[in-house]
C-alpha cells in the first residue's frame, strides 16, 4: 500500500522517499499519555518521508478538509500558521502543544475509565471502587453544572 501511496504522491509532483523502518523480532518503544509500552515487531516496517517543507505544507492543507482527529488538525494548524522554520520560534510552540496534547489526552482517558467503571458498577464486587465511581460521577456533574 505504501507503494501506492508513493507513487501517487510522486505523480502529484512531491519528492516522497521510502525507507525500511524496524526489522521484524526487534523492539519498539511506544509512548502513551499514561505510559510507555515496550512491543516486539511481527512485521518490518516501512517509513514514507517527505522533506521539503513547502510540499509538506501542501499536503498538510489538502488533508486538513478530511481529517478528523484533533491532536492531528492542531499540529497541521500550527504548522501551516507559523512560516518561521527556525527552532528558536517553533520549538516552544511545538513543546507547548505536546504537552497539551498529552494532558487532554489523559484526561479523555481517565474520563472513559470512569465512565466504564460507572456503566459496569452493577456487576462491580461488594466492596470495590463502583461506590467511588459513583462519587466521582457526582462530582464531574456538580462541576459541569457549575460551569467549572
Amino acid at each position: 500500500m505504501l507503494e501506492q501511496v508513493k507513487d501517487f504522491l510522486r505523480k502529484e509532483c512531491f519528492h516522497v522517499y521510502l525507507y525500511r523502518g524496524d526489522e521484524k523480532d526487534s523492539t519498539k518503544i511506544l509512548r502513551g499519555a499514561s505510559s510507555n509500552k515496550e512491543i516486539q515487531l511481527t512485521k518490518d516496517t516501512r517509513r514514507l518521508e517527505i522533506h521539503r517543507r513547502e510540499e509538506v505544507r501542501v499536503l498538510a492543507r489538502r488533508i486538513l478538509p478530511l481529517s478528523r482527529h484533533r491532536e492531528k488538525i492542531r499540529k497541521m494548524c500550527l504548522m501551516l500558521d507559523e512560516r518561521s522554520e527556525r527552532w528558536e520560534r517553533m520549538g516552544p510552540k511545538v513543546e507547548e502543544e505536546r504537552k497539551s496534547i498529552e494532558e487532554e489526552t489523559g484526561r479523555s482517558i481517565t474520563r472513559a475509565e470512569i465512565e466504564y467503571k460507572a456503566r459496569h458498577r452493577d456487576s462491580a464486587p461488594a466492596g470495590s471502587s463502583a461506590s467511588l465511581v459513583k462519587i466521582v460521577r457526582k462530582d464531574e456533574d456538580l462541576l459541569q453544572a457549575s460551569g467549572a
